[in-house]
């Protein structure tokens, strides 16, 4: 665990704490990032955090995104999905845990819908919360994305979609 901090202005102060863990024999991935931002009294009145973990399933890459997506930790959403697409692995994005996404998040989500869309793979988006939904809903990307209400329902979608004998990712 990296901690990082500084004072932005008399009396505020930030603080970042930065966690990789890579699970070797399961291929499972964790990424954690906190960053505080408070006054001097009460340094965690503000807080955005962001938790990764990612599984190499037979038939997709199910990343479980918890927490909040913004500007200062999209970038982490970003390289995890990098990291975990294969050719012909649908990929899906467990969103149930988060509750919020900036349009840095936004961004980072329609980035892989593209690429996945180019190499002729999808992303599924699963059991989306009302605040996220409502930013795909606004922006009206809502209609070319796939989205389902449940992790269970994107499951069985990606194994109709997986192609036999994809690689996982996680091959050296």
């Amino acid at each position: 665990m990296n901690t990082y901090s500084g004072k932005l202005l008399p009396g505020l102060e930030w603080s970042c704490a930065l966690d990789h863990a890579i699970d070797g024999g399961g291929g499972a991935s964790r990424i954690t990032s906190m960053l505080h931002i408070g006054t001097v009294e009460n340094p965690r009145r503000a807080m955005t955090t962001l938790t990764l973990s990612c599984r190499h399933l037979p038939e997709c890459t199910l990343i479980r995104v918890m927490g909040e997506v913004d500007r200062t930790n999209s970038d982490q959403l970003k390289h995890a999905i990098d990291e975990a697409c294969g050719p012909g692995r649908p990929l899906i994005l467990d969103l149930g845990y988060m509750n919020f996404m900036d349009s840095t998040g936004l961004r980072v989500i329609l980035d892989a819908h593209t690429a996945a869309e180019r190499r002729g793979d999808r992303v599924h988006l699963a059991a989306v919360l009302r605040t996220p939904k409502r930013i795909l809903e606004i922006t009206g990307v809502i209609r070319h994305l796939h989205l389902y209400a449940s992790l269970k329902e994107a499951l069985a979608d990606a194994g109709r979609h997986a192609v036999p004998g994809a690689s996982t990712g996680s091959e050296g």
